[in-house]
């Protein structure tokens, strides 16, 4: 873990910020021995004032105070840059942490985000960025601090007797223990739980977002959801209570013991002291010293437990940002996607989703050409979209190979090969941003092109609907953001249908495009459709055939993962 924390910090170049939040900790942790050393010095100063020699005592003293005054100021100041250097420092690496853990997340295969284990993972690593790494950070600070102060007032007490060594090293010790005991058992329990805490947010989200309460307030079920997200927060917090009951019941038989051995240690400074006939001035430096020790000792402990928890945490964070994963999209010594796509083939695919008994495709075998529309229709769970996502490399086959101009898919980019094919998907995103942004994600490298932009919003037939906006295409496609408006659901697709014409790509791959659209709509887009696939592959999927586009080539999946193929020229309307 402190590795792997001391690797982030030298890749994210952050060594310097790291030395300078270092070096204040430490100066930090000399102010208590500087004080408790200037208070003996001003004791006894003021008992000199009493005595016979007033103004050589007075000008001793006046030093002392501007003493203090300096160690205060000193103080003040490196904690004022503590503060600074730590805050800025946390700032940065918790982003560094973060965004190496999101780019993570960008190379991981399509079948990670369809398993329950993933997400739990996921869970657990996002708490190590976001609470764990700022809590080791701060931690660490408190180590460096107090550590110094203890090594100072030890080597103080030490003068006094040796035996503070040993006393410095039992005090610590069973409160180390009981910290590390309860720290893991807490982990433990947070581990166990990941996937019920996701249970406990996803129905939070479904009582508190809006696109979720219209059905629930219609199906009047409200209050089940409620009392769903309620079970699981009791529990959590029974659980949690009981170990806290457990933790101070230790704490307080360790406590009761401790304040004795502190009653003991006092005694036993105030006899030496008195032995060897000490000043006022060194009873209490020594007193101070030994409270500062016991408070240093009691704050090391607790930092040192807190890292030793947040280490398990950490932990997770490190394993996933380590897992190796085979989906880089950019492959060495890949061959160039051709710019002209010829034809497409499927050959001998067959294919079964991870943890599936029975395959959903079963040893298809199509060629589609440049110029031809061909319409992909079946029942449901037939595997039309999954054709699509074999396609785009979201999955690879379990047997077989798909050919672009005879060429295995896999030897290409995978970025190459998703921008020149230009997809409209079923289940498209609504994005909570500019209608701009919404329809730009489509060719990204031509988003602040506001002519492409509106050119594709024009062609998807919702230019004249964008631009009647309060900010026209500025304006957020959001009620959960200020000045933000909602759409229709049929507004909503031709949106998606406008983000599918950003690509001028050489295949078209459509799945349900005008399932939210009028007649009048539906008609304008398949006439659309019809005129720019006449030089590209055109692909589209559907439950039903239609009479509103023109297709040469008709496959039918079955149920049972094989295909029908028949050719036409148009194709009439059935429902399959």
């Amino acid at each position: 873990m402190i590795r792997y924390i001391i690797s982030q910090i030298y890749k994210n170049k952050l060594t310097t910020q790291c030395v300078f939040f270092s070096s204040t900790a430490a100066c930090l942790g000399l102010i208590p021995f500087l004080y408790v050393y200037s208070n003996k010095i001003f004791i006894n100063g003021i008992i000199e004032i009493f005595k016979a020699n007033r103004s050589a005592s007075s000008e001793q003293f006046i030093r002392v105070l501007l003493f203090l005054f300096s160690v205060r100021l000193a103080e003040f100041l490196l904690n004022i840059l503590k503060d600074l250097s730590n805050n800025c420092f946390a700032l940065r690496f918790k982003y560094a942490i973060k965004k190496a853990l999101l780019n993570k997340v960008e190379t991981l295969n399509y079948t990670h985000f369809e398993s329950a284990d993933h997400y739990n993972r996921l869970i657990r690593a996002h708490n190590g960025a976001d609470n764990k790494i700022p809590l080791i950070l701060s931690n660490s600070y408190e180590i460096i601090k107090w550590g110094i102060s203890l090594v100072s007032m030890l080597l103080l007490l030490i003068d006094l007797s040796i035996s503070f060594v040993l006393f410095a090293v039992l005090f610590i010790c069973p409160i180390l223990l009981i910290q590390f005991k309860f720290g893991k058992e807490r982990y433990k329990i947070i581990a166990k739980r990941t996937e019920e805490q996701r249970w406990s947010s996803y129905y939070s989200r479904l009582l508190t977002e809006r696109q979720f309460l219209q059905e629930i307030r219609s199906c009047g079920i409200w209050t089940y959801l409620f009392n769903k997200w309620a079970q699981y927060c009791s529990k959590f917090i029974s659980q949690d209570i009981k170990l806290h009951k457990r933790k101070v019941k230790a704490q307080i038989f360790l406590e009761v013991g401790n304040i004795f051995i502190q009653l003991i240690t006092y005694v036993y400074i105030l006899k030496i002291c008195y032995s060897k006939q000490m000043t006022i001035g060194d009873v209490l430096m020594y007193i101070g010293a030994f409270h500062s020790l016991v408070s240093g000792v009691r704050i090391m402990a607790s930092s040192i437990a807190n890292i030793y928890e947040s280490r398990l945490y950490v932990k997770d964070l490190q394993s996933f940002c380590e897992h190796k994963t085979d989906c880089r999209l950019q492959k060495e010594n890949a061959e160039r996607i051709p710019k002209i796509i010829k034809c497409i083939e499927f050959k001998n695919i067959s294919f079964r989703y991870p943890g599936a008994s029975v395959r959903v495709l079963n040893n298809i075998n199509t060629k589609i050409m440049r110029g031809e529309s061909v319409l992909i229709t079946g029942p449901n769970g037939a595997g039309k979209s999954t054709l699509i996502k074999l396609l785009l490399r979201f999955y690879e086959p379990e047997t077989g190979e798909i050919l672009i101009n005879n060429i295995n898919l896999n030897k290409f980019d995978k970025s190459e090969l998703r921008d020149c094919i230009a997809v409209c998907f079923q289940n498209y995103i609504k994005f909570a941003c500019t209608a701009k942004e919404n329809i730009g994600y489509g060719k990204i490298d031509k988003i602040d092109d506001i002519s492409h932009v509106s050119s594709a919003a024009e062609k998807a037939g919702i230019s004249d609907c964008i631009e009647a906006l309060p900010e026209s295409y500025n304006t957020t496609l959001s009620k959960s953001f200020d000045k933000g408006v909602d759409l229709s659901g049929g507004e909503w697709q031709k949106i998606a249908l406008a983000r599918f014409f950003m690509k001028d790509s050489s295949v078209f791959v459509l799945d349900e495009p005008t399932a939210s659209l009028d007649i009048k709509s539906e008609k304008y887009i398949f006439n659309l459709i019809n005129n720019l696939s006449k030089n590209r592959i055109c692909i589209i999927i559907s439950h039903r055939a239609t009479d509103k586009i023109i297709t040469q080539k008709h496959i039918i999946l079955e149920s049972n993962g094989t295909i029908t193929e028949k050719t036409n020229s148009k194709i009439a309307a059935t429902v399959i």
